[in-house]
């Protein structure tokens, strides 16, 4: 039995495997719930160490208050600062050269060439271009084209060093997970073929490493200089958010400190500076996987740029990989639900649920975009479908037991054989030890032929009604009613240790009853019956039996014969039980000894004991 439920409950989680994998292929072909899908993914952020070459230069709110009212100051003295620090690479964003353009102008246009001019003093510094408006890529290039050639801000020169600022590229809406990391400029013909410029990220890096700025197509990548940088889509690089580039972060320092003297520069010394607006009222932040939830563009490409020196970069798993596991999952659960405890189904499943996500994160962290949300979603429908079987399988395994055994079998047995799964096996068939009880009335068939058939009928209703209440009190099993017989196990369908003290007891309680069965017989103006009980303990085999059009719970044995031929033994008021029964229930009835008995189609001797009533049979 263990092995067919194993057996099923593994069929069962191949089949929904199978289901679950085909949705998942289908609901990943056509991107469903790709928002949700990434949402899940961003609550791991942020994740794993930052390059400790990087810093951002915050321009925030106190630092472009001190800007309003003095622009030429302000800037002059954060770029000085920054000169005087002598870092390595100083990458600035687009929106603090728009802004301090903007604020120059106001007094006079050409104060717009101090930024030019007081950058100069830096020695390497690398300019936003500005981008223009992005269009599809064209076909046999994946990466994002414009057809606007490549202009220097007004106010500064490319002379260190241009890159685009792709991180402004992008729809305002839409969350920053990916940035581009170059942009081909479509020539407008032969004579001027398509260029492709590196990002600001990707040039900063470059430079920080020593490697020449010149990108090459791979196959879901970038190669810059022999490095391979893996990317998705349009050849976007996945940003690896970490905390020390965050807001409050250990490599974020405050412009408006730093020209206050309060930075130490050996902090900037050799450094890659990251230098943007993050005053929220100057720029308008992005939506973020990390942090607040919203950043200002500088920290998106601040996080972009150290994804890429420290080489820690994400890639996501294949689809294959997520239907396995969506697969794995539906399996592990399904067979788990089928196999244990109804009540236990929800911990394993939960248990499952908790691993997966310390797995994805594990996962994470090594650079892994492991899906959470199919996975997951799968778990719970393979539990509620699994659940949702299981239940309506026992409710029907209920029924049918209820309607094989109630009429037999007192309630509690019932119960028990649902609560602990035997109700199958009981009725396949087992070989138990019990005592078989029949009880038979005398000389019935000659009374019957002088009644009138209702009478017939009504005497056997309160006889057979009394019986069986006698019978399943004593928690024996009514297995038939035979002409004016019945026929009453204990012992089965579930194993009774006191299975003949009870079927002694019980015969003992059907001769005690026989004064009131009559004096109810006589209410009803109906004659008088007297019976005759035998009893017999041994083995039998007992199983639900018949044809596939009647089907009943029966016993098979030479116990059976033997009880139906010692009941033939009893006279009316007689209870006839063998030696066997009275050893086994341990007393002996004050039994008179009859026998040894020779008995019809029984090959042995029986020893017999006969136990009469306490009342006196009718003549």
């Amino acid at each position: 039995m263990a092995k067919q439920q194993l057996v099923r409950a593994v069929l069962g989680g191949l089949a929904a495997a199978t289901i679950l994998g085909a949705v998942s292929t289908i609901g990943l072909s056509i991107g469903f719930a790709h928002g949700a899908r990434a949402g899940a993914v961003d609550s791991l952020f942020p994740n794993g160490p930052a390059d400790g070459r990087v810093v951002i230069v915050a321009a925030d709110r106190s630092f472009m208050r001190r800007a309003r009212i003095d622009p030429v100051a302000t800037y002059s003295n954060l770029v000085s600062e920054i000169a005087e620090a002598e870092p390595d690479t100083v990458v600035v964003q687009r929106d603090l050269v728009t802004t301090a353009a903007a604020q120059l102008a106001t007094l006079r246009p050409a104060e717009g060439l101090v930024v030019e001019a007081a950058f100069e003093r830096v020695g390497v510094a690398l300019f936003p271009a500005a981008a223009g408006e992005l269009e599809d890529p064209r076909s046999g290039s994946r990466l994002p084209t414009q057809t606007r050639p490549i202009l220097a801000e007004e106010g500064v020169t490319a002379s260190a060093g241009t890159g685009v600022d792709t991180v402004t590229a992008g729809s305002p809406q839409a969350v920053v997970r990916t940035v581009p990391l170059a942009v081909e400029i479509v020539g407008s013909d032969e004579e001027r073929p398509g260029t492709v410029v590196p990002s600001l990220a990707l040039l900063a890096a470059s430079r920080a490493d020593g490697l020449r700025p010149e990108v090459q197509e791979r196959s879901h990548g970038l190669e810059i200089d022999g490095r391979f940088i893996p990317t998705e889509g349009d050849q976007e690089l996945r940003v690896r958010y970490v905390d020390d580039l965050l807001p409050g972060g250990d490599q974020v320092v405050s412009a408006d400190q730093l020209i206050g003297g309060r930075i130490p520069r050996d902090q900037l010394r050799g450094h890659t500076l990251v230098l943007g607006v993050t005053d929220s009222s100057t720029v308008a932040p992005l939506p973020a996987p990390a942090g607040p939830g919203r950043l200002a563009p500088v920290f998106v490409q601040a996080n972009a740029l150290s994804t890429l020196l420290t080489g820690d970069y994400l890639v996501p798993d294949s689809s294959v990989a997520t239907i396995a596991a969506v697969a794995g999952l539906a399996l592990a659960v399904v067979v788990t639900v089928l196999l244990v405890p109804m009540w236990l189904t929800p911990l394993p499943a939960g248990i499952a649920g908790i691993a997966w996500w310390l797995f994805a994160a594990q996962r994470f962290a090594a650079g892994h975009v492991t899906d959470i949300v199919y996975p997951l979603a799968a778990l719970v429908l393979a539990l509620l479908g699994a659940g949702g079987w299981r239940g309506w399988s026992e409710f029907r395994a209920r029924r049918r037991v209820s309607a094989l055994f109630s009429r037999y079998v007192p309630d509690a047995v019932v119960e028990e054989l649902l609560e602990e799964g035997k109700a199958e096996a009981a009725a396949a068939g087992r070989r138990l030890e019990v005592a078989v009880m029949f009880c038979d009335l005398r000389g019935f068939t000659r009374m019957s032929e002088q009644l009138e058939p209702t009478q017939v009928r009504e005497i056997l209703e309160v006889y057979f009604e009394e019986a069986s209440r006698i019978i399943l009190d004593h928690d024996g099993t009514v297995l038939q009613f035979v002409g004016d017989e019945v026929l009453a196990v204990f012992g089965a369908p579930l194993p009774q240790a006191d299975y003949a003290a009870a079927a002694l007891a019980c015969a003992r309680d059907m001769l005690d009853v026989k004064p009131a069965l009559n004096s109810e017989l006589a209410d009803r103006d109906l004659p008088p019956v007297e019976y005759g009980i035998g009893v017999h303990a041994g083995d039998i085999v007992a199983a639900h039996i018949g044809s596939s059009a009647h089907r009943q719970y029966g016993i098979v044995g030479d116990t059976a014969n033997v009880g139906s031929r010692l009941c033939n033994q009893a006279r009316a008021g007689e209870i006839v039980v063998s030696e066997e029964t009275l050893r086994a229930a341990g007393d002996d009835g004050n039994a008179d000894r009859i026998g040894p008995l020779e008995l019809k189609g029984i090959e042995r001797q029986i020893v017999g004991y006969r136990i009469r009533a306490t009342w006196a049979p009718a003549n």
